[in-house]
């Protein structure tokens, strides 16, 4: 089989389907695609909602929660602490069809299964409009920060920062404002890539 040249049927620019490729469709089963490779990676990361957030209520208990799940989700939205008292999804299990495809099947197994409002860890304190975060304390409209305290407006932030505002990937850094990839940084203000 030869290389193939298609359009996008989203951007309408052109893209080569290698004949590897084409064996792997065959493999597992599906028709090759009709999105280029950057508009596919674009529709997976939808997938990943990070950055939005809606205020909901909680399916179970009916508190009023931040999330990141939409209010016209068809999916069940728990608070942590309702999510956190299901200690067995067996419940939802479902046995597998082989006269259907597993993308179907999975599908459906993941639209009935309940998603925590917002992923982090139970331990954070003062952490509710902020999403990925793991053991930290007051982080507000900031996403993936780990072990950090007092984040307010960043991404990325990863283990020992303190007091740190509008930053993008960071790591021990403390009072910091507009910084991107910066690490080991003190009462420093608009770095770009820098380390002390």
């Amino acid at each position: 089989m030869l290389s193939e040249t298609r359009q996008c049927q989203n951007c309408k620019k052109d893209f080569t389907i290698e004949p590897d490729d084409f064996g792997f469709y065959e493999k597992i089963n599906v028709p090759p695609p009709t999105f280029c490779p950057e508009c596919r990676l674009q529709r997976r990361l939808t997938f990943f909602n990070e950055r939005s957030l809606f205020k909901r209520k909680c399916d179970n208990c009916q508190k009023a929660i931040i999330s990141m799940y939409s209010p016209r989700s068809s999916n069940q939205i728990f608070c942590q602490d309702c999510y956190n008292d299901r200690n067995d999804f067996i419940e939802y299990g479902i046995d597998f069809d082989f006269t259907k495809t597993f993308f179907k099947q999975f599908f459906d197994l993941f639209g009935k299964i309940p998603k925590r409002h917002l992923v982090y860890k139970s331990d954070n304190v003062n952490c509710e409009y902020s999403n990925h975060v793991y053991h930290s304390k007051n982080v507000y409209l900031s996403y993936t920060v780990s072990r950090s305290e007092d984040i307010y407006y960043c991404k990325e932030v990863l283990k020992g920062n303190k007091i740190c505002l509008d930053g993008y990937n960071i790591k021990d850094s403390e009072r910091g404002y507009e910084f991107v990839d910066a690490s080991r940084t003190y009462n420093s203000r608009f770095l770009v890539r820098s380390t002390r």
